[in-house]
């Protein structure tokens, strides 16, 4: 009987921050690697399959700075909504109500 081949998922963090960074004002990043050569300060257009089982993208989500006007966008700002501050506590950290469903 043939071995099955085993596939390896790569890891993949979403960091959620309760505060802000001083320096990134979007409220949801990317952190994605580049290969760099470091002799020459290129940046190598190649994916090694070690490498990668090594090392991760992550996402950084800074809850504080998510503010979606009106309907959400897309998706993503769907997504987002459900973490947003002023759905869940007001000036009187009293709960109030997630308007928006996810679909």
């Amino acid at each position: 009987m043939p071995k099955k081949e085993e596939s390896i998922v790569p890891v993949m963090t979403i960091y959620f921050l309760g505060f802000n960074l001083g320096n990134v004002k979007t409220p949801c990043l990317k952190v994605a690697r580049n290969y760099v050569d470091m002799l020459n300060n290129k940046i190598l257009d190649t994916k090694e399959k070690f490498v990668e089982l090594l090392t991760h993208d992550s996402y950084i989500i800074q809850a504080t700075r998510i503010k979606i006007d009106g309907q959400p966008k897309s998706k993503l700002e769907k997504i987002l909504s459900i973490f947003e501050q002023r759905n869940f506590a007001d000036d009187k950290e009293e709960t109030l109500t997630y308007d928006y469903g996810i679909n």
